[in-house]
C-alpha cells in the first residue's frame, strides 16, 4: 500500500489537493501543524478539503431537496483513496510508526522549514521513502530521481473554484473540442454598414453555425450574442495547452444563508424590472400572495425548504443565486485560467465596465493564476490591459500566453508588453 504525507496548506487547501491527486496513493496522511494558531479563514480551508475529499461542497445546513448533483465531483474514496487528518502542534508530534514501507512525502505545501523537518524525520523513521515536489500543472518532480511523472488526476474547474474561493459552480455547457474542431475556421463576413467601413465580423450560415453549437431555440432566440460564448468554449477547448473549458460558468454561494439572500434579492427585482420579463409567480402562484408580487424572505425560504422542487423549479432558483456569472472559463494545463467576456459587439473599442467586470471577476476567483481575455466581433485582435482577440482568432492558439503570464504585472503599472505572436 502506497502511503501519501503532505502537509496542508492553511491559506489555499489547492496545493494539498493538488498533491493528493497527482500522485498514485492509497492512503493519505493530512498533517494540520499548529491548528490552534490558525485563522477563522484558515480554519475554512480545512473544512473545504474536508468536503472536497467527500466529493460536495454541500453543507449539513444546506437542504438536500435544494441540491444539484451535478454541482458534486467524484470522491476520493471512489478513487480508491482514504485519508487521515492529522492535527498537530509540530512536525516531531507526528506518529511516523503508523507508515509502512511504501511512502511518498509531498512537499509542495508547508513552510521551507517544515519541508526541511518533514524530510529529515521521515529519513530517519522509514525504509523506503520518496520526496517529490508537485508542480502547478500537477506534475510531481521526484527528488530522489530526478524524474518529472505526469499526474494520476488533474482537478476539475469546479473542484478548483471550491478549494480556492468556498463557493459551488454550475456549468452551462463543458466546452467540447469535436465542435470547436468542426467550427474553428468558420467563414465570416463583415456587416453593413451605410459608410461601408468593416466594423463587424459576421459568421456565415449563421443558423447552421449555431446547429453544430448545439444551440436550442430558447437561446438562439434570448440574446443574440449567445452563439459567441458556445464558439469560444468550444474553439478554445481545441487548444493543445487546455484542460477543460466551460460556458456560462455561475459562481454560486455554497452556505444556504447566503444562497437563499441572493436568489431571493435577485428575482425581487427582476420580477420588479419590466425589461426582465421575469414573474416570480412562475416559480409557484403561492409567491404571489401580494398584489405588488412580492413576498416576504421567511415565506420565501419555508416555500423551498418545505416543497417538492420540479427540475424546472431548481433550475430558475440556482440561476438566480449566482454572484459572478462568466460568459466562459478555460483552464490550462499550466495551471492559470482564462477568465472570458464574449460580446459580439460592432465595434472594437473596449468599454472600461468591460474590462474592470473582467479584471474583477479573475481577482476575486484566481487572483494569482488568472488570464483576463475579452473575444469581441470587432475588426482586430489586440492586447491593452488585457488579452482582446476577434472570434476567427480564436482558431490558433495564444503562443504567447505563458508571455502574457510574465508580462501582466508590468502591464498594471502602464508599461505596454509587445503582442502576442499570434497577434500580429
Amino acid at each position: 500500500m502506497k502511503q501519501l504525507v503532505t502537509i496542508l496548506n492553511r491559506s489555499d487547501p489547492t496545493p494539498t489537493a493538488m498533491s493528493i491527486v497527482s500522485n498514485d496513493s492509497d492512503e493519505v496522511h493530512i498533517l494540520v501543524v499548529d491548528y490552534e494558531s490558525y485563522s477563522g479563514s484558515e480554519k475554512m480551508s480545512l473544512q473545504r478539503i474536508r468536503a472536497w475529499s467527500r466529493g460536495s461542497a454541500r453543507g449539513d445546513g444546506f437542504p438536500p431537496n435544494l441540491w444539484l448533483d451535478k454541482l458534486d465531483w467524484v470522491s476520493l474514496d471512489k478513487r480508491g483513496i482514504t485519508v487521515q487528518y492529522h492535527q498537530i502542534s509540530q512536525l516531531s508530534g507526528f506518529d511516523f510508526s503508523i507508515l509502512g514501507n511504501d511512502v511518498i512525502v509531498d512537499l509542495l505545501s508547508g513552510t521551507k522549514e517544515q519541508s526541511g523537518e518533514l524530510m529529515r524525520l521521515c529519513q530517519d523513521a522509514c525504509k523506503s521513502v520518496e520526496f517529490v515536489i508537485t508542480q502547478l500543472n500537477g506534475c510531481n518532480v521526484n527528488l530522489n530521481y530526478g524524474n518529472n511523472a505526469e499526474p494520476k488526476y488533474r482537478l476539475s474547474i469546479k473542484e478548483r473554484v471550491w478549494l480556492s474561493t468556498g463557493h459551488v459552480t454550475l456549468i452551462g455547457r463543458a466546452g467540447s473540442p469535436e465542435i470547436g474542431e468542426a467550427v474553428k475556421n468558420w467563414e465570416f463576413k463583415y456587416s453593413d454598414h451605410p459608410l461601408k467601413k468593416k466594423v463587424k465580423l459576421v459568421p456565415v450560415e449563421k443558423d447552421k453555425l449555431m446547429d453544430i453549437l448545439q444551440m436550442d431555440g430558447f437561446e438562439r432566440g434570448e440574446n443574440e450574442g449567445d452563439w459567441l460564448e458556445y464558439f469560444s468554449a468550444d474553439v478554445v477547448a481545441t487548444w493543445p495547452e487546455v484542460q477543460e473549458t466551460a460556458r456560462g460558468v455561475k459562481i454560486i454561494p455554497a452556505d444556504f444563508e447566503n444562497f437563499v439572500s441572493v436568489s431571493f434579492t435577485t428575482m425581487q427585482i427582476r420580477h420588479g424590472d419590466e425589461e426582465q420579463e421575469f414573474n416570480i409567480g412562475t416559480l409557484d402562484s403561492s409567491l404571489l400572495s401580494k398584489p405588488s408580487g412580492t413576498i416576504p424572505k421567511e415565506e420565501y425560504i419555508e416555500w423551498i425548504t418545505s416543497s417538492d422542487l420540479n427540475k424546472s423549479q431548481l433550475e430558475t432558483i440556482w440561476d438566480n443565486a449566482q454572484i459572478i456569472d462568466n460568459d466562459f472559463i478555460a483552464m490550462l494545463v499550466n495551471g492559470f485560467f482564462v477568465i472570458g467576456e464574449c460580446k459580439d459587439r460592432a465595434r472594437a473599442i473596449v468599454e472600461n465596465h468591460w474590462l474592470k467586470r473582467i479584471f474583477s471577476t479573475s481577482m476575486k476567483l484566481f487572483p494569482t493564476s488568472s488570464i483576463p481575455m475579452l473575444v469581441h466581433s470587432g475588426p482586430k485582435s489586440r492586447r491593452t490591459s488585457i488579452v482582446e482577440i476577434i472570434w476567427p482568432d480564436l482558431k490558433e492558439p495564444l503562443q504567447a500566453m505563458d508571455d502574457y503570464v510574465l508580462s501582466i504585472i508590468p502591464t498594471f503599472t502602464g508599461v505596454e508588453p509587445a503582442p502576442p505572436r499570434s497577434m500580429k
